[in-house]
């Protein structure tokens, strides 16, 4: 959500609602990333709530992009473990986000030429322009069975493509549904995505063991 403020330019300073049905989670660790994020979602009308999470020695950085955004957010400070995927978990179940109509996951992709290409394109998945946002909210207003939209291109069919992740997502599949069940679903590639709150609900009783697992990982 955007903040009025003295000093911005032209097209920022402007107040606007915040809404509580929807929310944006991102996971900020690389600086000059997040602040490619966070203009993207400037440049648009974004009344969700914004939720940040971070380790302890990015917070006074992404305070301070935040600041010079003309943004609010919740900040969670998190320990560097799990990739993006821990802390979205972590920001869902401190905020209880699982109530929210949409919520949209993203997060700073490792600013390599090849990653800064991903990024580029999960970005205009999700924040392409105004009316791709308007579609979605319009999506999850008018179907409350919808439980995530993605990109076309990103979608991966899990048993096909968990590779080394199959054993964990096993575990936590069981975790879920308290018994072995075979990776039927998929994912989208980057994991950057949106998702009603509820279907979020049964990823966290997972978390436990995803933290655990990943305090072992060497």
């Amino acid at each position: 959500m955007r903040r009025a403020a003295r000093g911005k330019p032209p097209g920022r300073g402007l107040t606007h609602m915040s809404d509580p049905t929807g929310a944006i989670c991102v996971h900020a660790f690389y600086p000059d990333v997040f602040e490619e994020i966070l203009s993207r979602i400037a440049a648009l009308d974004m009344t969700e709530e914004i939720f940040v999470s971070c380790p302890r020695e990015r917070e006074s950085e992404t305070r301070r992009l935040l600041d010079a955004a003309g943004l609010d957010a919740r900040i969670l400070i998190v320990d560097n473990l799990g990739m993006d995927i821990l802390p979205f978990l972590r920001t869902v179940r401190e905020f209880g986000l699982t109530d929210r109509a949409r919520v949209l996951k993203l997060h700073t992709k490792n600013p390599s030429r090849r990653g800064r290409m991903h990024m580029g394109l999960m970005l205009n998945a999700a924040l392409g322009d105004q009316r791709l946002a308007e579609q979605v909210r319009a999506a999850f207003a008018q179907n409350p069975r919808l439980a995530q939209i993605g990109a076309e291109l990103l979608y991966r069919p899990s048993d096909l493509s968990a590779h080394g992740n199959r054993r964990l997502m096993g575990e936590i599949l069981q975790d879920v549904l308290g018994r072995p069940a075979a990776l039927q679903s998929g994912f989208f590639v980057g994991s950057t995505f949106w998702s009603a709150g509820s279907a979020l609900a049964p990823l966290l009783a997972g978390l436990d063991r995803l933290e655990a697992m990943a305090r072992e990982e060497p």
